[in-house]
């Protein structure tokens, strides 16, 4: 996913938007993320399907943590791990997984997101336009 992406980390939302009790929807070079944050507070963001029946998990509840699927509750961790199938107590929680993508937040207002296929690299210095007007501002990526 996001081939013509630079290995760089790309602002995709504004941080105050995401709050901990409930995700955010947001749409990347045409591809559909759900963005929450982890038990700690942490952005984290992943595909919006659930891998069970490929509903969006943007309709559903973040619940400690962790994202609940509206169509049958199955709950997935920031992380992309199912941790809970409800009505199901033999499920293979290690098998069953969600896509996940490494988030974080950037200096200043922005949550980035960063490809998948490759590593996070820090950097020294980025330049991301700003939200109001034409001036640029720094943004550590470090």
């Amino acid at each position: 996913m996001f081939e013509g992406f630079a290995n760089v980390w790309t602002p995709v939302a504004l941080a105050a938007d995401l709050r901990a009790d409930r995700s955010l929807a947001v749409q990347v070079a045409g591809t559909p993320l759900v963005l929450l944050r982890d038990r700690d507070g942490k952005p984290s963001a992943l595909l919006d399907r659930c891998p069970h029946r490929g509903v969006a998990l943007s309709l559903g509840r973040v619940k400690d943590g962790c994202l609940e699927c509206a169509f049958h509750g199955w709950q997935i961790e920031a992380s992309g791990q199912v941790c809970h199938v409800p009505w199901n107590p033999d499920a293979k929680l290690s098998a069953l997984r969600g896509v996940a993508f490494p988030a974080r937040e950037l200096a200043g207002p922005d949550l980035g997101l960063h490809r998948a296929d490759q590593p996070a690299q820090r950097t020294r210095r980025t330049w991301f336009p700003r939200r109001h007007g034409r001036a640029l501002r720094p943004c550590t990526g470090g």
